[in-house]
């Protein structure tokens, strides 16, 4: 009976020390309670002007101010602002938006340029994602009271990413219009747009 008792002992001994190992691991890989859980680095976004153009596209018959055009040139599309100490500064935009009426009609037009406004600014997250909305009240393509939002990416690589909506809703009619843009040579953005640093 002895022998028997001593290996049960040793198998017992064995086990615990091997459950106490791994206690011991698990505690040494578990992050102190209460010690703060390391960030992502802050992707950079240096200050100075971002934007991006769309070429000038055109519509059939019956898509402009004026029915009876046979062709419809729409302006270019754009988006643009400026970075300044990692908030986006005055954003504005010009893309194509359809609206339908209640009367069965529908046309496309050109929503911008929107408003210049320098006090429109939004922090930039460190993740470099991030949205910037409001509420335009009149442009010259005479839709009232638009909510356009501009969402953005900020890559560390500098593909940077924007993609702007508009939509907007009355008795007469509903305008809806979204583009993505890539961001890239402010040259071409009409400078008129940019706020002034």
């Amino acid at each position: 009976m002895l022998p028997t008792t001593l290996t049960a002992m040793r198998i017992g001994l064995r086990n615990t020390l091997a459950s106490a190992v791994f206690a011991a691991a698990v505690v040494t890989l578990a992050p102190p309670l209460g010690a703060a859980v390391p960030q992502a680095a802050r992707v950079p976004v240096p200050d100075g002007r971002y934007g991006a153009v769309d070429a000038p596209t055109t519509t059939g018959a019956g898509n402009c101010f004026n029915p009876t055009d046979t062709v419809c040139y729409l302006p270019q599309q754009f988006v643009g602002f400026t970075v300044r100490n990692r908030k986006i500064v005055n954003p504005r935009i010009a893309i194509k938006v359809t609206c339908n009426y209640t009367d069965g009609t529908s046309s496309v037009v050109t929503f911008g340029p929107s408003s210049n406004n320098p006090n429109r600014t939004s922090a930039i997250p460190r993740s470099g994602n991030g949205t910037i909305s409001w509420v335009e009240e009149f442009d010259s393509s005479l839709i009232q009271n638009a909510t356009v939002s501009l969402s953005y990416t900020f890559r560390r690589n500098g593909n940077h990413l924007v993609g702007v909506q508009v939509q907007s809703s009355d008795a007469e009619s509903t305008c809806f219009g979204t583009t993505p843009f890539r961001l890239g040579d402010v040259s071409e953005v009409p400078a008129s747009i940019f706020d002034r640093p």
